[in-house]
């Protein structure tokens, strides 16, 4: 009986708990319509940066103009960067006890209950309890 509790109870966690998939489903004309937008922000962002390196240019010496341009990526990227860390670790805390876990322990609880209230009547009358347990089967096939 503990077997067929432990199966129930993952059954009824997953079929409350179901999750998206971590993929989005996307058709392929979004996937492609994202990449070339991606590509066509890249190209401007690089553009703009050459821009930015040759206006300084005209006022700084080409390294010194180089320099600007660099620490003025550096610096956008490194914040984006910590913010990225700083957003994965706070996914990454445990809760307290998660909802899957609460859900998990309650349905164990009713499971153990159920199953507790129907040994005693099951072992007084095997007979009769594999000839409903037959009848239910027979009348869940047929409504199948």
């Amino acid at each position: 009986m503990p077997a067929i509790a432990a199966i129930i109870e993952a059954l009824i966690a997953n079929f409350f708990m179901h999750k998206p998939p971590s993929v989005v489903r996307k058709s392929k004309a979004e996937w492609a319509l994202l990449g070339f937008a991606s590509l066509c922000m890249a190209i401007c962002v690089f553009f703009l940066v050459l821009a930015l390196y040759e206006y300084l240019t005209l006022m700084y010496a080409p390294y010194i103009a180089a320099l600007i341009t660099a620490g003025a990526l550096f610096i956008p990227g490194f914040i984006a960067l910590l913010v990225r860390a700083a957003i994965s670790r706070k996914e990454n805390l445990p809760p307290p006890q998660s909802l899957h876990d609460q859900l998990s322990d309650k349905i164990h609880v009713i499971l153990k209950e159920i199953c507790d209230e129907l040994e005693g009547p099951i072992k007084d009358n095997p007979k009769i309890a594999v000839l409903i347990a037959a009848l239910v089967g027979l009348f869940i096939v047929r409504k199948i």
